[in-house]
């Protein structure tokens, strides 16, 4: 159809129409009736009322067939008598313009109904038309009217995470406490409900227009963290220690963390997930993990079935390291020397300074000592073997108790006493030392100069004493112990005659008095007599023990002198006193390479090749 319609217009059902004017069309002239579809239209804007939006003709005018003006008002009037057969009803009202058009037609066969309502203008125009047989529905494109069902006094809200619960009342004056509830349980608020902050809501003069908190779920707690305990020091400092007179110590600060073998080390407490929270709504949340740790197994040590304790697997000293990796090494290391403050090192293990020892300072050890630098008038004991990369020298200050072997770059002016063989890489100059077994300067100047060496098994070295005959005393096949155990079993047999005289006078007076009828005999008395009876009976016996035990030890200092040597590699210098068993042997002149041995209780010496 070529005529418009307003946009917010609505919709009217003319199809039977259109249809009636096609069939009039067909039996009648075309003409005619294209002209009045032309006019049929409803004005929708500030046309004038009437005139036709008919789409321009490109053709030219000449080529058209003129118009009569008679047949135009014959169709203006045929559209307003309007068609017997449809029924047209528009309710709707059009913007007022300079003038208003209305189509009104009755038909009993066809009826179309408008209910929606237009917006008012400067007029309005409602059309009404009622048949049986035909109704057209118009739908409106505007919003619905509010339902008459009153609004809800009590909006609740819930936060994103759920944990709280808000209520807005939108009336004025009191709200029931069961409507406020009743609101909650319905949003599915069944949690933390605040009974006073019901109460407060619910009041005339309580908050009106914006959300109140009335319930609060119970948030997930944290976790406890993992923990470990340590049954040492892992991060040990020095500790100044006091004598008893108060005197502080500043060399004793015991930094070394020393364990046995199969003691608890450390102990870990497991994380612990926190108590979990509850939404308002009834939903679980869980608490938080706490924080773990490591624990690892280190060298020297076990962990239990459990995997929380760890123990010693060996005696030594205990450390903690990064990630709590804990370890137990029967080896002692000092990283820088050994001053104040490391302390003094007393550890039943081994030993390693990387630095050296301060004079003043000590380290006992039961195992071996190492000591990269030098040890300037100090004190080492150690139960294993001694090694001293640098020199031990100083002023005569310095003692070495050695029980194994000792081997040392240079000494001077220091003691060593030593079980097993002594190494002096270069030279002993005014030393003291003392060895169970050999003394080797083999190294370097290889000399010793000045002092005391004492050798059980022999000395060897490059040269003994100087060209100024400085007094140096070389021992060999002297063996101190077994010289005092020979004095006193030889004691002992001297004294066997007196020992029985002694015991037998103490016998003949307590049995004197056990037998004289006036005397009465004590318990004690008694009883050392019975004990003097035994020992006399066993004099003898103790006595050739002691016999045997003098014979053995005068066999083994035999062997040991006869065994013994002094060998000297390049030259043994005036000034220089040589001692084998209990024989001993002055040099006055320079003697070339030579060894030195006990024979017929007399000290000889012979030529060795180079």
């Amino acid at each position: 159809m070529v005529g418009h319609f307003r946009p917010n217009t609505r919709k009217i059902v003319v199809d039977e129409y259109i249809v009636n004017l096609a069939l009039d069309v067909m039996n009648s002239n075309i003409e005619d009736h294209f002209l009045q579809l032309q006019v049929f239209h409803y004005p929708v804007d500030d046309r004038t009322p009437g005139s036709a939006d008919i789409p321009p003709d490109d053709s030219d005018p000449d080529d058209s067939d003129p118009v009569d003006k008679s047949q135009l008002e014959a169709s203006d009037q045929t559209l307003e008598d309007g068609d017997s057969d449809i029924q047209t009803e528009d309710s709707s009202d059009a913007p007022e313009d300079d003038s208003d058009q209305t189509l009104e037609d009755d038909d009993s066969d066809f009826q179309s109904e408008d209910s929606s309502d237009a917006p008012e203008d400067d007029s309005d125009q409602t059309q009404e038309d009622d048949n049986s047989d035909f109704q057209t529905e118009v739908s409106s494109d505007e919003p619905e009217k509010d339902s008459d069902e009153p609004a809800q006094p009590v909006n609740v809200t819930i936060s994103a995470n759920a944990m709280e619960a808000y209520a807005m009342i939108r009336v004025n004056g009191d709200v029931p406490i069961s409507s406020i509830l009743a609101a909650l349980s319905t949003s599915g608020v069944i949690i933390g409900v605040d009974e006073e902050a019901v109460d407060h809501l619910a009041n005339a003069d309580g908050p009106r227009g914006y959300p109140h908190l009335v319930a609060k779920g119970e948030k997930p707690q944290p976790g406890t963290n993992a923990t470990l305990e340590l049954f040492f020091d892992g991060h040990p400092q020095p500790k100044i220690s006091y004598d008893e007179q108060g005197h502080a110590d500043y060399k004793e600060v015991g930094i070394i963390q020393q364990v046995k073998e199969g003691d608890l080390l450390a102990k870990k407490t497991p994380a612990m997930r926190g108590k979990s929270g509850m939404t308002v709504t009834g939903i679980e949340q869980p608490g938080f993990a706490g924080r773990d740790l490591d624990l690892t197994v280190g060298m020297g040590t076990r962990i239990d079935e459990s995997g929380l304790q760890i123990f010693a697997a060996q005696s030594g000293a205990a450390a903690l390291h990064p990630r709590n990796e804990i370890s137990v090494s029967d080896e002692y290391v000092v990283e820088g020397d050994v001053d104040f403050e490391s302390g003094n090192v007393r550890f039943d293990g081994a030993v390693r300074v990387l630095g050296s020892v301060i004079g003043g300072f000590s380290v006992h050890a039961s195992g071996d000592v190492e000591v990269r630098g030098v040890v300037e008038d100090a004190t080492i004991h150690c139960g294993g073997n001694l090694h001293i990369r640098g020199g031990f020298l100083g002023r005569g200050k310095g003692v070495a108790k050695v029980c194994g072997e000792t081997h040392i770059r240079f000494l001077e002016n220091q003691t060593v006493i030593c079980q097993g063989d002594v190494h002096i890489a270069e030279e002993i100059i005014f030393g003291n030392v003392v060895s169970g077994g050999e003394v080797q300067v083999r190294y370097g100047k290889g000399a010793i100069i000045g002092g005391m060496v004492s050798a059980v098994k022999g000395i060897c070295v490059k040269t003994a004493g100087n060209m100024h005959n400085q007094k140096t005393i070389l021992i060999a096949g002297l063996d101190e112990h077994a010289n005092m155990l020979l004095e006193r079993t030889t004691a002992l047999s001297g004294h066997r005659q007196n020992t029985k005289d002694i015991v037998q006078s103490a016998l003949d007076d307590l049995v004197t008095k056990k037998y004289d009828p006036t005397c009465a005999m004590t318990d004690e008395e008694s009883e050392a007599l019975d004990v003097l009876y035994r020992h006399m009976a066993g004099i003898d016996g103790w006595a050739d023990e002691i016999a045997a035990m003098r014979e053995q030890v005068q066999d083994q200092l035999t062997t040991l002198e006869n065994d013994a040597f002094v060998l000297i590699q390049q030259r043994i210098h005036p000034g220089v006193k040589i001692t084998i068993g209990n024989r001993s042997r002055s040099i006055d002149e320079e003697i070339p390479r030579a060894e030195f041995k006990l024979r017929d209780d007399q000290i000889i010496s012979r030529s060795v090749e180079a």
